[in-house]
């Protein structure tokens, strides 16, 4: 391994942009293969050789550490990786000043971190001095800057500060809307998480239209058969039932089944809590007998 670290870089330019690439094939290379150990010490002997080679401040000395933290994140090692993305942040921000795009994707990297971590009020710290040199960098309606305002958004949704997630998610949306367009699946999630924050409130009437269109772009763009459509039918079940629509709900609920039943089958978590809220629907309807006939079909599985 350290052999090859010193090969690849060798094999970089004088400036070292391309370390980001060459690591990034070294790195799917062995995560194809499985080798997961060696994709650690890969990136570890690659920050020895630049470290010992006095280089400990070099933009790929940066990458290198951005790359391993990401990798200790995606381990669970979350500590770590905050302690390696501050690195690479320190490094990034003395060669290129605080408002270069990489530092605006390494705070990124940060506050979601924080948030692995609990700690909120931080991650929505690094969000916002992110977002600001997104819109700065990139524009206020770049792609980048709908990610970061997502991030925001759900930070705050999970505080139950719903009318700030509401702006950062329109906010997020518009912006998707005009550089994807208003038929894309991807809008159909972010009409998905702007509805939930409405359900949250009890604004059932500005959640269902945000439903409803969420289901018909799904429907177009992935099949009346996908699992994401099934998922909005059942969402668009409860919607109802929390509005004592049962009638409604139990349409939305069938087919929603019909579709998990197929895929991913009887067995599946999914597939059993809509047949479980179902049948808690068909007996306050009074329809005891159908609700155990559909529990019946769990316990067989």
């Amino acid at each position: 391994m350290a052999m090859l670290a010193v090969k690849i870089k060798s094999s970089l330019t004088v400036d070292q942009t391309n370390i980001a690439a060459v690591l990034d094939v070294m790195v799917k290379l062995f995560r194809n293969k499985g080798e997961y150990e060696s994709v650690e010490a890969l990136y570890r002997e690659m920050l020895g050789i630049y470290e010992k080679q006095r280089e400990a401040e070099h933009p790929s000395t940066a990458t290198i550490l951005y790359g391993l933290a990401s990798y200790r994140r995606w381990q669970g090692a979350f500590e770590e990786a905050e302690k390696l993305y501050l690195r690479a942040l320190k490094i990034r921000e003395s060669m290129f000043g605080s408002e270069h795009i990489s530092i605006a994707i390494t705070l990124h990297s940060l506050a979601e971190i924080l948030r692995e971590l609990g700690r909120d009020d931080e991650a929505e710290a690094f969000y916002l001095r992110a977002l600001t040199i997104r819109e700065k960098v990139l524009g206020v309606e770049h792609i980048s800057t709908g990610a970061t305002l997502d991030e925001l958004a759900m930070l705050k949704e999970d505080q139950c500060k719903y009318d700030e997630s509401m702006v950062f998610y329109q906010r997020a949306l518009s912006i998707y809307e005009k550089i994807l367009g208003s038929e894309h699946t991807d809008i159909a999630i972010s009409l998905n998480r702007l509805a939930r924050v409405y359900e949250a409130q009890s604004k059932y009437e500005e959640a269902e239209i945000l439903r409803l269109r969420e289901l018909a772009i799904r429907e177009k763009g992935l099949g009346k058969e996908h699992q994401d459509t099934a998922a909005t039918l059942y969402a668009l079940a409860k919607l109802y039932q929390a509005q004592n629509n049962y009638e409604r709900a139990a349409s939305y609920y069938q087919r929603a089944l019909a579709i998990q039943e197929k895929e991913p089958g009887m067995e599946h978590p999914d597939t059993i809590k809509t047949i479980s809220d179902y049948a808690a629907l068909l007996r306050a309807m009074g329809r005891a007998s159908e609700a155990a006939g559909l529990e019946a079909r769990i316990k067989l599985t």
